[in-house]
C-alpha cells in the first residue's frame, strides 16, 4: 500500500489534509456526560470497564472518521463489511460502559447513528437511525432505573389510560 496522498489530496494544504479527524473530534464533547457519571461511580471494575470502553469509543468514532475521508477522497465507497464491523465495533464498546454510565450510556446512540448515516446506504442507515431511536424510550421499559423522573412516563406527555383516572 502506497504512503502517498490520494489524487484529491495531492492539490491539498498539509495542513487541509490533517484535519479531517477534527470533524469527528468536535462532537466527543457530548461524552462528557456519560464520562462524568463513570468517573463518579465508585471506584472498581464497573468504572475501569466503563472509563475504557468511553475511551476505546472516542478512539474509535475518531478513526472512523479518518478512515471515511481517506475513502471518499480516493473516490470509493465504504465496503459493507467495513461498515458493520465499525458500526459493530462502537455498538459494543458503547453497550460496555453501562456498568459505570447506567442510562447514560444512551448518549453513545447518537455516535452509532451517526457513524451509521456515514458508512450505510441511506435506506438501510435511516432504518439503523430509527431502530437506535426507539432503545432509549424500551430500555426504561426493561430497567426501570434508566427511565428519566418527569420524562416520557409524565402524564404530560402521554395520555392517560382509562383505567388509571
Amino acid at each position: 500500500m502506497s504512503s502517498s496522498p490520494a489524487p484529491a489530496e495531492r492539490n491539498m494544504s498539509p495542513l487541509s489534509r490533517g484535519i479531517g479527524w477534527l470533524i469527528g473530534v468536535v462532537w466527543l464533547f457530548y461524552l462528557g456526560q456519560p464520562i462524568g457519571t463513570a468517573w463518579h461511580h465508585p471506584p472498581g471494575v464497573g468504572r475501569t470497564v466503563s472509563l475504557v470502553a468511553l475511551a476505546a469509543f472516542a478512539l474509535c468514532y475518531v478513526l472512523l472518521f479518518t478512515r471515511i475521508r481517506r475513502i471518499w477522497r480516493a473516490g470509493q465507497g465504504v465496503s459493507a463489511s467495513e461498515a458493520w464491523l465499525f458500526l459493530a465495533g462502537l455498538t459494543v464498546l458503547a453497550v460496555s460502559t453501562i456498568p459505570a454510565t447506567g442510562g447514560d450510556w444512551l448518549v453513545t446512540l447518537v455516535y452509532v447513528g451517526t457513524a451509521a448515516v456515514l458508512v450505510l446506504p441511506t435506506r438501510v442507515a435511516a432504518l439503523v437511525v430509527v431502530l437506535l431511536a426507539a432503545v432509549p424510550v424500551v430500555s426504561p421499559l426493561a430497567v426501570p432505573a434508566w427511565a428519566p423522573d418527569e420524562g416520557w412516563r409524565s402524564p404530560s406527555c402521554w395520555p392517560r389510560s382509562p383505567s388509571t383516572e
